[in-house]
């Protein structure tokens, strides 16, 4: 399946209120794909990833069902979903992650298998200016020693 990159691919994770949620997860998911749809966004895959016990409480809350989302969505309408997120009493925390077009579909093999990992999807290394900017390219090079005339005049 190839994924539609020209709007973004996109990652979210969601951690929801298993106390408010009253074990009707089906009927809160519902709700949840309707927000992604209010917001130009197509799902491709989601799933339960956890239920996990909270290191810390959050909204005193102790525990909660962390759930996955792989979406296509316009970059405009991440900020609408996102704020739509905050208002959702069912929704503790939330994460938008964008996904580079060369690793959508590894990430999406993840996203369908809850038994697979990224790193076994990924044969091949990225490229090495898969992440990096010039900004970063121009830091991390070395700086060449000063020409002889420069070292002589000061």
């Amino acid at each position: 399946m190839k994924v539609a990159t020209a709007n973004g691919f996109y990652e979210c994770m969601v951690i929801l209120d298993s106390g408010k949620i009253g074990g009707d997860l089906a009927k809160t998911i519902e709700s949840i794909v309707a927000l992604f749809k209010r917001n130009n966004g197509e799902i491709v895959t989601h799933r339960v990833w956890d239920e996990r016990k909270f290191t810390y409480p959050i909204r005193k809350q102790k525990k909660g069902i962390y759930y996955l989302f792989y979406f296509n969505m316009p970059t405009a309408g991440v900020v609408g979903l996102e704020g739509d997120f905050r208002i959702n009493e069912f929704i503790l925390r939330h994460m938008v992650t964008r996904i580079h077009p060369k690793l959508a579909e590894a990430m999406l093999a993840v996203g369908k298998d809850p038994n697979a990992f990224c790193f076994q999807s990924v044969t091949e290394p990225p490229e090495e200016d898969l992440f990096d900017t010039d900004h970063d390219r121009d830091r991390n090079r070395r700086r060449r020693p000063a020409p002889e005339a420069a070292r002589s005049e000061g």
